[in-house]
């Protein structure tokens, strides 16, 4: 049994990742969304992320922490779109 720390938060992070970009186009707009803060195509993300959410790479803590700040972030950061699908849902 994995008693690596990181390991752990891992294991139980990778399904709430998976669950909250699910969604059409969250993958997408992520990888945009890097790609525009540190010039690495965004298509290369998407392949990056895909492979982490398919569990074939395990992500370095920084990109845990991009895709947190990207799930969590403001409504105000959000598209018009998914605010407006936020607050109907609620």
């Amino acid at each position: 049994m994995a008693t690596d720390p990181m390991h752990i938060y891992y294991s139980k992070w990778l399904p709430r990742a998976r669950r909250l970009l699910a969604p059409s186009g969250r993958l997408t707009e992520l990888a945009h969304t890097l790609s525009a803060k540190d010039q690495i195509p965004a298509e290369d993300w998407r392949t990056r992320l895909r492979r982490v959410l398919d569990g074939h790479e395990q992500p370095d803590t920084d990109l845990v922490f991009e895709v947190e700040r990207f799930v969590c972030r403001p409504l105000s950061e959000r598209p018009v779109e998914q605010t407006e699908e936020f607050v109907l849902a609620n």
